[in-house]
């Protein structure tokens, strides 16, 4: 593959050691796109007692290419119904497969050059599926990385606007969440008021046509991140 590489870490995986590591945090296998290069962002973390498993991949194949791979690969369920979960947002394709007691999930998008790139991630907690939100514990109704899950959302209606703040936590690096964000709301079209990084993590603000979002992200003990996003719309 001839475009640069974005990493999230320092070394490539090699397949026998992302096998080894999984396998201590006793999570099943989730194999990568064939030909895909694939870094590992968090191996056999362990985040409120759940173990969880997250790769970034990039591949010469499309998103079509890739997302057929897995459908194909969980065609059905253990009862015969079909095997898998779609989910679309903005800018992500989500594809999510519960294997006995964990959740195995494909977050995609397309490349500038044609291929693809996205998030594997493995997690001991099913109840975390891809595209359900608004209920806190549960991955939130707000564009977020594989995995994250609500610790707070509330709203707030005053004249002439409305208002969201909503704090969720991943296994992701600030670094990591903030170019998720920027990719996210650049593709939107959303201009970048702020931008800032520190020691203390990222503070970020967009807006678009009466909306304005601000995201304050700062990292935990465990390596993962804390996001605390408030949302204003103002009445048009």
């Amino acid at each position: 593959m001839s475009r640069p590489r974005v990493l999230f870490a320092a070394a490539l995986l090699v397949s026998g050691l992302l096998a080894s590591s999984l396998a201590e945090a006793g999570l099943p296998s989730f194999p990568a796109p064939p030909g895909a290069d694939v870094v590992d962002v968090s191996s056999g973390m362990n985040l409120n007692g759940a173990n969880v498993s997250i790769r970034r991949f990039e591949t010469d194949d499309t998103v079509e290419e890739v997302t057929d791979y897995y459908k194909r690969r969980w065609s059905r369920g253990p009862d015969g119904e079909l095997g898998y979960r779609e989910a679309l947002t903005d800018v992500w394709y989500v594809l999510s497969h519960l294997d006995g007691e964990h959740l195995l999930a494909l977050q995609i998008q397309p490349a500038s050059d044609g291929g693809s790139w996205g998030y594997l991630s493995v997690s001991d907690l099913p109840e975390q599926i891809l595209g359900e939100g608004g209920k806190k514990g549960r991955a939130p109704a707000f564009p977020s990385m594989a995995g994250s899950v609500v610790l707070d959302d509330q709203g707030s209606k005053d004249p002439g606007k409305k208002g969201r703040v909503l704090a969720l936590s991943n296994d992701f690096s600030p670094t990591g969440n903030a170019t998720f964000y920027r990719d996210h709301y650049r593709a939107l079209g959303w201009k970048s008021d702020m931008d800032v990084a520190s020691e203390a993590g990222h503070a970020l603000t967009y807006s678009t046509r009466g909306k304005t979002v601000r995201i304050v992200i700062q990292g935990t003990e465990e390596g993962g991140s804390v996001v605390v996003a408030n949302e204003v719309e103002v009445a048009r």
